[in-house]
């Protein structure tokens, strides 16, 4: 374990005795010292460095990193035997090991879905034959299985752990039309149909639902905590299914046989079914679960927003976005695209409140926003020549992009990653940080009082994380959400980054082929 103050490695440097007669040796060798690890002494007076090195990185690492919840567990992939460049990532190494905590596990010729539970104890991955959960497998399918049934199974996928950690589940599809076809929860198979869907656990772990398909007659249905609803003509399969944020609701859109669409909500465990007004499958609940909506368009083809099936403002829209409630449940808004943006036509605008606001060329990806006490509104828009961000419908400066949009939890102020040419800062308050050529990861304190991120120089091609201005030492990579990984050409899809308290943060990194956990104290 090292300890840096003032940017010094306390291990790695002599001891000096402090003499007169050695003041200007003391001098020069502690800016030699200072200079060869790029460290900054006005820097990193603020707060000191603790590293642990977790071992060495296994060579031929073929996926992202894969961070616990916590932040303080890691896993990845690794290929071995013969490599073959024409391959796609997945394909092109004869054999995969996921690499967890430093431990290198069986060798397979697929590794997917690699995840470790909300608890951070519990780690799953799927093969090409079987579910691994901590370490072993569920039971084996395909050719190598011994049972009948599980020797006709052609692809496991959908792996979920439930939010409590206590439950996992999976899905399979046959190599017959007509199944069979299951989820498997916690090692036990499920009833069989034809096809099935991915599972999807209530937000509270205490339920299980997922879509199914009969084959004779063809007809589709959803299941929750193992009882059958009605069947239908078609379900929309991708994201359909969605529980209210109690857990007391499950809802989604299905086709009847007239061929109209309608919403169905099934509540106390699948026994009652409440049909609603079909609409987009795109719907909204209210954090506080007492409110829905979602996207209509009625028989005269205007575009409005149903909000506990109430009809509001209709619109002459080629579409209107999922609706987002305010954190405290009382507000909403949404995005009206005035034509099919693939025509380069198109014109947005947000509607917050029942009020419209001005309209622009294009919005941010990234989603309007509330502030934590719902008393403010902001989102990224391009007026055609450059991008700003607005809020409470003010116009901020213009840069070539904006992204990353965050509110400060507890106080006023907006902070968001702008571009500056061809280089990138952090913007808060009206105030512009240091340009960088990467910036991600952008996270506040609890309190408010910090504001941290990473970046990448490209004069020393190192990664560092800001913290209210000032640099940590410099790392090969910083396991950040959306830092550009040069080993898999991929950006990193989970964060390493957390708070552990007010005024400490840790992360994983790497340097040369060590891992590393480190932490950082906040005076």
């Amino acid at each position: 374990m090292y300890t840096y103050y003032f940017g010094l490695n306390l291990k790695a440097f002599p001891y000096f005795i402090f003499t007169s007669m050695h003041k200007s040796l003391i001098a020069v060798a502690l800016y030699i010292c200072a200079s060869a690890f790029n460290f900054s002494n006005a820097q990193f007076a603020d707060f000191k460095t603790t590293e642990k090195v977790l071992g060495k990185m296994i060579k031929n690492r073929s996926s992202n990193f894969v961070v616990s919840g916590d932040g303080q567990r890691i896993a990845y992939v690794v290929g071995t035997g013969r490599y073959d460049a024409e391959m796609g990532p997945s394909e092109s190494w004869e054999k995969y090991h996921l690499v967890v905590d430093g431990k290198v596990g069986k060798p397979y010729r697929r590794i997917s879905e690699v995840q470790f539970s909300p608890d951070s104890q519990r780690v799953g991955y799927i093969s090409t034959t079987a579910v691994i959960i901590d370490g072993k497998e569920d039971q084996a399918f395909g050719e190598s299985a011994t049972d009948a049934v599980n020797q006709q199974i052609r692809e496991l996928y959908g792996l979920r752990f439930s939010a409590d950690s206590k439950s996992y589940a999976y899905a399979t599809s046959s190599i017959n039309a007509e199944g069979p076809a299951f989820i498997v929860l916690n090692g036990i198979k499920l009833k069989s149909y034809a096809r099935v869907h991915n599972p999807l656990f209530s937000p509270d772990g205490k339920h299980i639902a997922y879509s199914a398909q009969i084959a004779n007659p063809r007809r589709e249905l959803v299941i929750l905590d193992n009882k059958e609803g009605p069947t239908f003509d078609h379900l929309i399969e991708d994201d359909n299914l969605k529980f209210s944020p109690d857990s007391s609701k499950l809802t989604y859109l299905a086709w009847p046989k007239h061929n109209k669409p309608a919403q169905y909500i099934m509540v106390n465990n699948g026994r009652e079914h409440v049909v609603l007004l079909g609409g987009e499958k795109w719907r909204t609940f209210s954090p506080d679960s007492k409110h829905l909506a979602y996207a209509f368009e009625t028989e005269h083809k205007k575009k409005t927003i149903l909000v506990d099936q109430k009809i509001g403002q209709l619109f002459n829209a080629w579409g209107l976005s999922a609706p987002i409630f305010s954190p405290d449940s009382q507000r909403i808004a949404f995005v009206v695209t005035t034509h099919n943006p693939s025509l380069r036509k198109g014109q947005v605008y947000t509607v917050l409140d029942g009020k419209s606001g001005k309209v622009y060329q294009e919005l941010l990806l990234q989603q309007p926003i509330f502030s934590a006490d719902s008393q403010h509104f902001a989102y990224g828009a391009f007026n055609g020549t450059s991008w700003m961000t607005v809020v409470d419908g003010i116009e901020g400066t213009h840069f070539n992009s904006v992204r990353d949009l965050q509110f400060n939890p507890t106080k006023e102020g907006l902070a968001f990653i702008a571009q500056v040419g061809d280089k990138f800062c952090v913007s808060y308050r009206g105030t512009n940080g240091t340009l960088f050529d990467q910036v991600v990861d952008l996270q506040f304190s609890d309190d408010g009082n910090t504001l941290a991120y990473a970046a990448l120089n490209s004069k020393d091609k190192k990664w560092r994380v800001i913290i209210n201005g000032k640099e940590s030492p410099p790392y090969d990579f910083i396991l950040a959400k959306d830092a550009y990984d040069h080993k898999t050409s991929t950006p990193q899809s989970q964060s390493s980054l957390r708070f552990i308290s007010n005024n400490q943060l840790q992360f994983l990194a790497t340097r040369g082929d060590r891992l590393i956990s480190v932490k950082l104290q906040i005076p």
